[in-house]
């Protein structure tokens, strides 16, 4: 049996927030007798592995961190940048794309970065490629006399989520420095593949993948970090370049779909030679 971990259970806020139901407890008994007996185990993140070791007792050789795939022939596909409704060609674009209601992607960070970033930035804009529509017309809110510069695009395809990234300037994801986040999601497979600068907070994988590689500038999960990190790399085109730059090799090396299907491949063939615990 292989058993893929994409988050873990008992956690502190983000269970909180679930809530400790019958599914919960349900879940988590269905859990504790898979990694009992599994052969081996995939983890979406290095921290992932760690627990699923110390805390599930699966041997070290048993577990295989292995990222999410991501079809990177989509992002090399010649096309132009999507038009966006309220961007001019003379607007810098702040894109971040996914969830903007789900606590621990920490959009209301980026939300608190924005008024310092307009002010160093007047001709920035900030597009958030996700929903609900609901959330973005808080946001504005919140923003007061900024909020017409924040667009907020719902209900994308994949393939439109792929013009838009194109327009970016810097993609950003400010995600919180919690338990949930110790799984490296599918969004950074989207950013690396895009080939545009990332800013994203320190936490977990980030600085194996975006920091010691050199495709993404980290900051500290705080909004002000975050709003400098984010000018800094509109104010400096040769900075822009060069993270660009490096995003390619790491989204083929890490999530690329191919490599990753042999990944696979290769722990079942071990898995099935080690046979159950």
């Amino acid at each position: 049996m292989v058993y893929e971990i994409h988050s873990l259970l008992g956690e502190e806020v983000e269970r909180d927030h679930l809530g400790r139901g019958l599914v919960f407890r349900a879940y988590q008994t269905l859990e504790r007798r898979v990694f009992r007996h599994a052969a081996a185990v995939i983890a979406l993140g290095e921290p992932v592995k760690e627990v699923v070791i110390a805390e599930k007792g699966v041997p070290a050789d048993r577990v295989r961190v292995i990222y999410p795939g991501v079809d990177l022939g989509e992002y090399g596909a010649p096309g132009e940048p999507a038009s966006i409704f309220g961007v001019g060609a003379e607007h810098k674009v702040v894109m971040y794309v996914g969830s903007i209601v789900h606590p621990n992607q920490g959009v209301p960070i980026l939300v608190e970065a924005l008024p310092r970033v307009f002010a160093a930035v007047p001709e920035a804009r900030c597009v958030l490629v996700g929903g609900p529509v609901e959330a973005g017309a808080t946001y504005r809110a919140q923003l007061g006399a900024n909020g017409d510069r924040l667009i907020v695009l719902a209900g994308q395809t994949p393939r439109q989520v792929v013009a838009l990234t194109r327009r970016a300037d810097v993609l950003v994801h400010p995600r919180l420095a919690c338990r949930e986040n110790y799984s490296v999601q599918s969004k950074i497979a989207v950013y690396l593949a895009a080939g545009r600068p990332i800013v994203a907070t320190d936490f977990g994988d980030y600085q194996q993948l975006l920091g010691t590689t050199g495709a993404g500038l980290l900051t500290p999960v705080a909004a002000g970090p975050l709003a400098e990190a984010i000018i800094k790399v509109l104010g400096d085109p040769a900075l822009a370049a060069r993270l660009a730059a490096a995003t390619g090799p790491v989204a083929r090396e890490y999530f690329a779909m191919d490599r990753n299907i042999a990944r696979y491949i290769d722990v079942h063939h071990r898995a099935i030679a080690a046979g159950p615990r």
